[in-house]
């Protein structure tokens, strides 16, 4: 009969609707300890999972990148590649856009190294300075979850310095990737002049 066609076809939008805005809920387990999280696919660093974070992905048009929500001391949405992820199969929350927002330079740094690499620009600590994994440069910007100290006189890649011109995203040369190489220190730390420094 026509109603029951049209019970049906509720029914049928329903489970595909559904299933298009569900997320599903993976653990983070970084081989080295830890995950890079990204403003886009593959590009700028806004921060760091560390291994047991949880992350609801509900993006993954971008295979390898993954795009959802990462739990911890974050609290944000961003990209992740997904070698880092183990999937418990189970659902997560809808806390990030089905369709994958990419965020703009703009959004998180204040200024950015303009060479024509996906890479850091040397420079040189100016003070001793503590390296964390994370300082949300898209919310309120605070350090958390250190991971080493730098002394005066040790060479970095700088990427951006954030909004408040108070951290910057650097590259440790020394460490290897998903070891904490990607992490932020004090912009006061750091020449006044940043080689090839243009605003966001």
């Amino acid at each position: 009969s026509l109603p029951m066609k049209v019970l049906l076809s509720l029914i049928f939008s329903l489970i595909f609707i559904n299933s298009v805005l569900a997320s599903a809920r993976y653990t983070v387990e970084a081989g080295n300890g830890y995950a890079t999280l990204r403003n886009a696919p593959g590009e700028y660093v806004i921060g760091n999972s560390l291994n047991q974070w949880i992350i609801d992905v509900t993006n993954t048009d971008s295979n390898p990148w993954y795009y959802g929500f990462l739990y911890g001391t974050l609290n944000i949405c961003g990209w992740m590649l997904n070698n880092n992820l183990q999937n418990d199969n189970q659902a997560g929350n809808n806390y990030c856009s089905s369709a994958g927002t990419q965020f703009p330079l703009n959004s998180f740094a204040s200024w950015y190294n303009s060479q024509p690499s996906n890479d850091g620009a040397p420079t040189t600590t100016t003070c001793q300075t503590n390296g964390y994994a994370n300082v949300n440069p898209m919310g309120a910007i605070s350090p958390s979850d250190f991971v080493r100290t730098y002394p005066s006189g040790y060479g970095l890649l700088w990427r951006y310095v954030t909004l408040d011109n108070n951290w910057v995203l650097i590259r440790d040369p020394n460490v290897g990737d998903g070891d904490g190489n990607w992490i932020f220190i004090s912009r006061g730390c750091l020449p006044d002049m940043l080689p090839y420094a243009v605003t966001a």
